[in-house]
Parts: structure tokens; C-alpha cells; sequence
């Protein structure tokens, strides 16, 4: 018996020892590095790395309990993240400028009965985390060296060098950034997120 005995547990050992055949990967990540200086770009790029635990942090009441929108878009809840276009604020609407660069008017008036026109929905579901992630630390490393990254609450502002403006919000999913995008021919902005 104890001839047996000793043979299986070294068996044991090693089958538990080499579970999955792969080294640590322990501070290294899948996605593209940030290869820009400018000052608050390594933050930013250390919660897109981080994104299942840095973005979709705000809680929101889903059938009776307050979740995050990180957990429910995590867990495969096919959300639909709904974006806006607009050029300037409209007379008398209810529209707030945001950053400086893009209005944010609410989906609807009580005075006027309009609603927002939707330039685009995107659902949670398709979106692949690499590509976003990449796309998000490609507008990072595009960013304007002048210029740093700001940052204001969970918002981070980011001006690259062909004079588009960025809002990342890590309240939001990381498949809904970046939240708001400002050019010349205007800006567009996520103005509300719903399930499908």
C-alpha cells in the first residue's frame, strides 16, 4: 500500500503543478502598449488594460437592484449604446455644453416634443474587446504632445494631433467609448443606453 501510495501522490503533484502549461502573464496585457509621453496617457492606459474592473462603474437600478453598467455589460446582457450628432445648441432647448467641445441635450422636451436624432447604435454584444481597447490606446498614442490628457471625474478629455477631440468616461463600458467625439464638422456623443 505504501508502495502505491507514494507513486500517486508525486502523480498528483505534478498533474496539479502544471495544470495549464503557461507561464505567468502577470503585468503584461493583450493589448497595445501606449507609446505616447503625454502626461496622463499611462493612466489612462492602465484602466483600458484593467477594463473589467476600471470601466462601467456607474451603478444603475435594473429590475429592482442596483447594478454597474461594467457588470451587466460584462455578463453578456446585450446592451444598445445610442449616439447623437450635433453641431450647436438650438434655441430654448435643453441642451448643456460638455469639456467645452459638444452639447448634450436630452432625448426629449416637454416644451417642444422633439426628441434627439440617433446617428448610430452599437450593441454591447458585438463589439470585441481587443479591437476596442486598441482602437481606445490608438487615440491615446495619436494624442496632441502639447496637449496633456485631461482628466475630471471619471472623464478623460484627449486632443490628438489631427484636431479631433476624444471623452473617454470610465463610468461607461469600454465597448461604449469613446463617449464623446468633437471635429470640425461637428461633435457626437453617447446620449443614452438601453437593452435590446
Amino acid at each position: 500500500m505504501k508502495r502505491l501510495l507514494m507513486p500517486l501522490m508525486v502523480l498528483a503533484m505534478l498533474v496539479s503543478c502544471g495544470k495549464d502549461n503557461q507561464v505567468s502573464s502577470a503585468g503584461t496585457s493583450v493589448f497595445n502598449p501606449i507609446t505616447t509621453t503625454v502626461q496622463g496617457a499611462s493612466d489612462l492606459g492602465s484602466k483600458i488594460d484593467n477594463y473589467s474592473t476600471q470601466f462601467g462603474t456607474q451603478q444603475i437600478l435594473y429590475y429592482g437592484t442596483y447594478q454597474t453598467y461594467g457588470t451587466l455589460a460584462n455578463t453578456g446582457l446585450n446592451i444598445v449604446y445610442r449616439y447623437t450628432k450635433s453641431t450647436t445648441a438650438a434655441s430654448g432647448s435643453n441642451c448643456t455644453i460638455k469639456w467645452s467641445i459638444f452639447y448634450v441635450c436630452s432625448s426629449s422636451s416637454t416644451t417642444t416634443g422633439s426628441s434627439v436624432a440617433e446617428s448610430r447604435q452599437v450593441f454591447n454584444n458585438s463589439v470585441d474587446i481587443t479591437a476596442k481597447a486598441n482602437e481606445l490606446k490608438a487615440i491615446i498614442n495619436r494624442a496632441n504632445p502639447l496637449i496633456p490628457i485631461m482628466a475630471q471625474g471619471t472623464s478623460y478629455r484627449v486632443q490628438t494631433l489631427d484636431g479631433f477631440q476624444y471623452v473617454i468616461d470610465t463610468r461607461y463600458p469600454l465597448q461604449s467609448n469613446p463617449i464623446g467625439i468633437s471635429s470640425s464638422a461637428g461633435t457626437e456623443y453617447l446620449y443614452n443606453i438601453t437593452e435590446n
